[in-house]
């Protein structure tokens, strides 16, 4: 009976896990980055509730899982309800995403991009270069005394990792 009951709780246990892993598989995790120059901290709202708070210019908030489906994500000044500044609707899958508030405060957008968080292969690393700067020119970015990683970069554009 002991035998029964170990190998009934291994089983329920490893259901468990796996429904959880599975679970996880079917959420996206999105994060926030504020590159707005002139914008002030901000609150992100999404669906109605508040989802981050107090995000400063240049802050990048932790990911936030959601269940796969579509979003109505609002940005707002921190403590304010209004004026909305970004109102976007976002479709997410089962993946990572990073959402960056680009442009001066007049002009500011949404930029949805789709992280690789995969590990890369030994002694790699994942590097992307995005380009927030509503003032700079398009630019290259390069090793100090070598190769050129990432060329004529433009405004809200991105390179490849």
């Amino acid at each position: 009976m002991k035998k029964a009951l170990s190998l009934l709780g291994i089983l329920v246990l490893f259901t468990a896990l796996t429904f959880s892993t599975f679970a996880q598989a079917e959420q996206a995790r999105v994060r926030v980055v504020h590159a707005s120059p002139d914008a002030p901290a901000v609150d992100v709202w999404v669906n109605g509730g508040k989802a981050f708070e107090n995000a400063p210019f240049k802050g990048i908030t932790n990911y936030a899982a959601l269940d796969t489906g579509t979003y109505n994500v609002q940005v707002v000044p921190t403590g304010a309800t209004e004026p909305v500044v970004i109102e976007a609707d976002l479709t997410l899958e089962a993946q990572d995403y990073t959402v960056v508030a680009v442009g001066k405060l007049e002009d500011i957008e949404p930029l949805v991009l789709v992280d690789n968080n995969a590990a890369p292969a030994e002694g790699k690393a994942h590097v992307r270069f995005v380009h927030a700067s509503p003032d700079a020119p398009s630019v290259d970015i390069a090793v100090k005394d070598g190769p050129i990683l990432f060329s004529n970069i433009a405004f809200k554009e991105t390179g490849d990792y």
